[in-house]
């Protein structure tokens, strides 16, 4: 579909070597995503891919002295959340890698304006994972750790999640189709690279307790350690390039869990995070 090769450009910031990370993969994606955008058989259409963007080019991220990444499992529908330049599909007309680099930025600008542009308030309305799963566990950790900069992003394990119906008048919730699924894997399995390009302190899979094939599919996993009795529904696992991961197996935050659940949970949480560090 594409005849020529993403040629990287110069690095100088973390943003820069994400869209290189991203470039190097996305003709591939497209190519193997156009005939399921085209067909009559596919009922359910892909998402845009999740695509980081740390604010301040990165600056805020890259100076801080805990840098946390919570995940969620996947996107339900990812566009544009400005109606006004509602991006819903991918631009398919690249013809060289600075088409490339455009359409990486316009995907990229939906993170930012919705994550990094809007507010706590408006993010916790709309939902629940903030609400009841990123935010308390974020403010908790800068509650515990005055004294320190703490810098977070929020990540998907899924890097491409359902879109819209064939008709793109209602999105797909839930787990990636697998036909959608398998592209992924195949042309976009880039949340290892992300990893190792940002370095995280700390990540915290806050994904529900069905992730966990995911997350073993998608991570450079070290070891795995067993939970605690007190603590069954925390465990913590080594993953190439992150100092300390704590993955989480209780509901997803936007899908029945408990404050019973949460206040228990929560807390060890900043506790381990806490103690790893020294801090």
């Amino acid at each position: 579909m594409y005849k020529f090769d993403y040629i990287p450009k110069q690095e100088s910031d973390i943003n820069d070597s994400l869209i290189n990370l991203y470039g190097s993969h996305l003709l591939a994606l497209y190519a193997a995503l156009k005939p399921i955008y085209d067909g009559k058989d596919y009922a359910v259409k892909p998402a845009l891919p999740f695509l980081l963007w740390p604010k301040n080019n990165g600056n805020d991220w890259t100076n801080a002295d805990l840098k946390v990444m919570i995940y969620g499992r996947e996107t339900n529908g990812w566009d544009n959340p400005d109606s006004r330049e509602r991006k819903m599909e991918p631009n398919w007309a690249l013809n060289n890698s600075d088409d490339v680099r455009n359409e990486i930025d316009a995907i990229q600008n939906i993170y930012d304006g919705y994550f990094n542009f809007t507010t706590k308030q408006e993010q916790e309305e709309n939902n629940k994972f903030f609400k009841c799963g990123l935010y308390p566990i974020v403010e908790s950790i800068k509650l515990a750790l005055p004294s320190i900069k703490v810098s977070y992003l929020w990540n998907e394990i899924s890097k491409i999640g359902n879109g819209y119906n064939i008709h793109k008048d209602k999105v797909s919730c839930g787990k990636p189709k697998t036909y959608i699924h398998d592209i992924e894997m195949k042309h976009f399995n880039v949340s290892q690279g992300e990893i190792d390009i940002l370095k995280p302190d700390v990540i915290i899979f806050l994904a529900g307790k069905d992730a966990t094939p995911y997350i073993l599919e998608k991570f450079n996993i070290i070891t795995s350690h067993a939970p605690s009795l007190e603590f069954p529904e925390i465990s913590e696992i080594t993953i190439s390039n992150v100092k300390y991961v704590l993955k989480t197996n209780f509901n997803h935050p936007s899908r029945g869990l408990s404050k019973e659940t949460r206040d228990k949970n929560y807390p060890e949480i900043v506790r381990r995070i806490k103690q790893q560090f020294g801090l």
